[in-house]
């Protein structure tokens, strides 16, 4: 039994100590945290350009990546971000405010009906419903060909 433990603390004890040295390492590296959870970089020698890339400086060599998604919230994923939900008054939880089987981001960027109205030219068949059979959800008569 002696022997087993010698042989446990000969191989335990390095490893350890290695990853002991390996959490320190690793958590040195490390910015300050903001209120907010997100870290911060003061002296990274990386700037960041306008479209969110990193750009190398002379002296380092190792870029910093950008914390932030500069890419607006859209929740629902429906191609309208949350920010022009609340302005359109659909629901930024929900990808097809009016249940019509166009998503909400479609209606107003492809085929302009309403986001709110199953039935935006009130013929009596819903919006996505003319679509999928290829007539116009505007009004009288077939869809003309999208190429």
């Amino acid at each position: 039994m002696k022997k087993q433990v010698k042989i446990a603390l000969i191989i335990g004890g390095p490893l350890l100590v290695l990853l002991v040295l390996g959490i320190v390492i690793a958590m040195s590296g490390r910015g300050e945290t903001t209120a907010q959870g997100e870290e911060s970089v003061e002296d990274s020698g990386t700037d960041i350009a306008e479209d969110g890339e990193s750009i190398m400086q002379p002296d380092r060599d190792i870029p910093v990546v950008p914390i932030v998604d500069a890419k607006p919230e859209d929740k629902d994923r429906d191609g309208l971000t949350d920010a022009r939900e609340l302005e359109l008054g659909t629901d930024d939880r929900v990808s097809d405010s009016d249940s019509d089987y166009l998503f909400d981001g479609d209606e107003v960027d492809i085929w302009g009906t309403d986001p709110l109205d199953p039935d935006s030219d009130g013929d009596g068949f819903r919006d996505g419903l003319e679509v999928a059979n290829g007539y116009n959800p505007l009004g009288d008569g077939e869809l003309q060909n999208q190429e």
